[in-house]
């Protein structure tokens, strides 16, 4: 899956999870930025293709499916109204 954080940061994480390297989170995070989206979310989950997808069908099957369900899933805007800072002490502090 993929996800892309906004907060300023930029920050943005995605993970093949098992599959061949760049075949699976890379198209679902490419897909969450194709569609102009931030602090998202997104997880596809394979049932069938084995080797027989091969990466190319790996890639358009994982991206593919992420900009369908992303296009169809509701989308709400949310302005943060106030900053936190949270401090905690860790076991090796």
């Amino acid at each position: 899956g993929g996800e892309e954080g906004g907060g300023g940061a930029g920050t943005e994480r995605c993970s093949d999870d098992g599959e061949p390297t760049g075949t699976a989170g890379v198209p679902i995070l490419g897909a969450i930025k194709g569609e102009g989206l931030s602090d998202a979310i997104c997880i596809v989950v394979r049932y069938f293709g084995g080797v027989k997808l091969g990466a190319g069908g790996l890639i358009r099957a994982y991206g593919g499916t992420g900009r369908l369900v992303l296009r169809s899933a509701p989308c709400e805007v949310h302005v943060p109204k106030r900053t936190m800072r949270i401090a905690t002490r860790t076991a090796n502090s």
